[in-house]
């Protein structure tokens, strides 16, 4: 008796069994298979595509939103931005609320710059061009992006092989994943952080989700909406996983269950809420630029975007940063029978049903679910510039992926049971993985290399792409103004931004920016008429822009201090007048808002400037008075009040408006020097002979003084 109570009482104790739901008896099993069938492959897939994006860590900038995202962002850049980053202020202008990225951003940006104090390694010819953006290494955001894609990789063979699928079919899975060059976009573009990152929470949520399905583990699914909370505040196209959860369910019982509701119910309303703070973004971001599609035309876009990706994902060749905007109502038919060929699949795949593996079909429902909020059904910003990109597929891959690597499995298992028949689809498997490999691999090293290489090549496939033309051209005035630091002249670089900037505008008529820019450029290039031709067709497109107005004003007073002739020197005058007046009349309208005042002094002095070159000195210092009036202590405006009292020979006033002159700057030779001479007009020689000598004390080389002051010593001789 004592024996038996001490044998029970060494006995191990076993865990008590989790208490499983009744429609949790009937669950799609997980495949039993050793340990190192599964981590081994994740260790795999992991390893290369670090391999694959390993070009990445010497890339450059493509600054197309890494500007905007980084070192133009006040958020990231300041010490004290963190807190600025999860409060902003709703009338401030910044990025969208993606507080995780920019989180991020902002610990990389710091450790950064204690690494750069520590100089530790850092290869500064690899940071940006932009003076502003020396603070920013490539290389430190591209690590990161690529140590996230390799660890989302590896946690697709978690997921699978929570929903039931075999160690083989995973592996694959992955590979693709962590292999195609469709994902390029995703990992190696440094403002894309938001697609790896989301992707990373994303991934955990529903495993977590799939966990708590199984097991009813409250932990679990805490764990899963709290990484769902990281994932919206990483990027809001994650709306969709709530949808997906649903899926997985039906996937793992196989049947819909009233309790599936209840579960994604807090994660319908987290949906909700990110979509709104993203919708009055985009609104708030994008008014002057969005071009919303037609509604009518909207499923015939999001139509041809699902079959677009899923050619993409079996074809991959030619990956250009923007592809061509498709013209709908042009190639009407076209679309016609992509929209139609989806209720024919979705028919297809239901007729199949019972012969198809749940996995493919819930794969299939993946994509398009995840696919769902980038289709273009509900028009966002990045429709402005085309309905499709690689970007917007990221996590949606997988299913199209699953899919694949079902069919091939499948395939193997046809030829006989057993380990064999794997052997040939395998060594397929490994071949499409080292040829995906590869071309991602060339596509990190020679395209995404800098902003150079990538818009050349999106310009390559798509010559009608306005925003590769517009940046492009910013890149070849950047590297003209680099050159110009070193006093090496490069005008071929100008000559070829102003052109971008034209077939820019030429792609996009509406883009007022790029005639501004491109007439920035040809008035730097000292083409003065083109230049004023270029800022007319943008003030075609924007007749209220006061920049605009006041930029062709400056380029015709430059263009009539050359002109050959006083009659085309007197109607570049003319013309100047008539510019700098209607910027008058524009910052009139706006005369309440005070932080005006300084562009409006500006405009009036320009108009005054224009006037006194006219010789019409009346109009011009009652121009000069208006402009002082805004601003009080410029030197400059009370200069030229008082040279249009000296051309109309009103000495006395003169004086006085040099005098307020010496007020502001005592210690300015040239101020001494022409009140002396309103003195001296009047006949007080001693006061103007103390004005010239006080110039003289301060410019002892000022001729014009010394020679008015012997002018006046021998007048007082006399």
């Amino acid at each position: 008796m004592t024996k038996n109570r001490r044998s029970r009482a060494q006995a191990p104790r076993s865990r008590p069994a989790p208490r499983l739901l009744p429609e949790q008896h009937t669950l799609l099993p997980i495949v039993r298979a050793p340990w190192w069938q599964w981590l081994l492959p994740a260790l795999l897939v992991a390893a290369a595509a670090v391999v694959a994006y390993w070009p990445t860590l010497d890339n450059g900038f493509v600054n197309w939103d890494d500007p905007d995202y980084l070192w133009k962002n006040d958020y990231v850049a300041e010490w004290k931005g963190l807190k600025r980053i999860w409060t902003p202020h709703p009338w401030e202008k910044h990025e969208q609320f993606y507080p995780m990225v920019f989180s991020t951003f902002w610990l990389e940006h710091k450790v950064g710059l204690w690494a750069r104090d520590k100089d530790l390694s850092i290869d500064y010819d690899k940071l940006p061009e932009d003076e502003e953006a020396r603070e920013f290494h490539a290389g430190d955001y591209h690590l990161t992006n690529m140590v996230l894609h390799a660890i989302n990789s590896a946690l697709v063979i978690l997921l699978l092989r929570a929903l039931g699928v075999t160690p083989w079919v995973a592996w694959w899975v992955a590979g693709l994943f962590a292999l195609h060059p469709i994902n390029v976009a995703s990992v190696s573009w440094a403002s894309e952080r938001k697609n790896v990152l989301s992707g990373l929470f994303a991934l955990l949520s529903l495993t977590l989700y799939i966990r708590d399905t199984r097991r009813s583990s409250w932990p679990a699914y805490v764990g899963c909406l709290v990484l769902y909370v990281f994932a919206l505040l990483s990027k809001t196209a994650m709306v969709a996983l709530p949808v997906i959860a649903m899926l997985c369910d039906r996937l793992v019982t196989g049947r819909w269950l009233q309790r599936t509701l209840v579960r994604v119910s807090p994660m319908l309303v987290l949906a909700l809420l990110a979509a709104m703070v993203t919708t009055f973004n985009e609104r708030a971001s994008a008014k002057e630029t969005m071009i919303a599609l037609d509604v009518p035309l909207r499923p015939f876009a999001a139509s041809g975007a699902l079959w677009f990706y899923i050619w993409k994902m079996l074809v991959p060749v030619t990956f250009p940063g923007v592809y061509p905007r498709w013209d709908l109502a042009g190639s009407k038919a076209l679309f016609i029978v992509a929209l139609a060929a989806l209720p024919v699949a979705a028919v297809i795949i239901w007729r199949l049903r019972q012969r198809l593996p749940g996995q493919v079909i819930w794969g299939l429902l993946f994509y398009v679910v995840s696919l769902g909020p980038m289709l273009g059904l509900i028009s966002f910003n990045y429709t402005q510039f085309t309905f499709v990109a690689d970007h917007f597929v990221y996590l949606a891959s997988i299913g199209v992926f699953l899919g694949v690597a079902t069919g091939v499995y499948w395939l193997g298992r046809r030829l006989g049971p057993g380990i064999a028949p794997l052997i040939p689809i395998t060594l397929l498997a490994c071949a499409v993985l080292t040829a995906l490999g590869i071309l991602t691999y060339r596509q990190n090293k020679n395209i995404w290399k800098n902003g150079k290489t990538f818009w050349s090549y999106t310009l390559e496939h798509n010559p009608l792409c306005w925003p590769g033309h517009y940046n492009i051209a910013n890149i070849y005035r950047r590297e003209w103004s680099n050159l110009r630091k070193q006093d090496i002249n490069a005008p071929e670089l100008l000559q070829k931004a102003a052109e971008h900037y034209r077939l820019a505008a030429v792609a996009r008529t509406d883009l007022h920016q790029a005639h501004k820019n491109r007439g920035d450029t040809l008035a730097t290039a000292g083409d003065y008429e083109g230049a004023a031709a270029a800022y007319r067709d943008a003030l075609a497109v924007r007749p209220t822009a006061s920049g605009y107005w006041q930029s062709l004003a400056g380029i015709l007073e430059r263009a009539a201090a050359r002109a050959a002739t006083d009659e085309e020197r007197d109607a570049k005058w003319a013309e100047a007048e008539q510019a700098w007046r209607k910027v008058v009349e524009i910052l009139s309208k706006r005369v309440d808002d005070t932080r005006l005042r300084p562009q409006q002094a500006v405009a009036r002095a320009g108009l005054a400037r224009v006037l006194e070159r006219q010789h019409r000195y009346g109009e011009a210092g009652e121009a000069w008075q208006q402009a002082l009036a805004l601003d009080r202590q410029s030197v400059s405006y009370c200069n030229g009040l008082a040279r249009c009292f000296e051309g109309q020979r009103k000495w006395a006033e003169a004086e006085q408006v040099w005098r307020r002159c010496l007020q502001i700057q005592p210690s300015e030779a040239g101020l001494h020097y022409r009140l002396g001479v309103a003195i001296h007009e009047q006949g007080r020689l001693q006061e103007a002979i103390y004005e010239y000598d006080q110039a003289l004390q301060l410019n002892p080389d000022h001729a014009p003084a010394r020679q008015k002051l012997q002018q006046a010593e021998q007048e007082l001789q006399q």
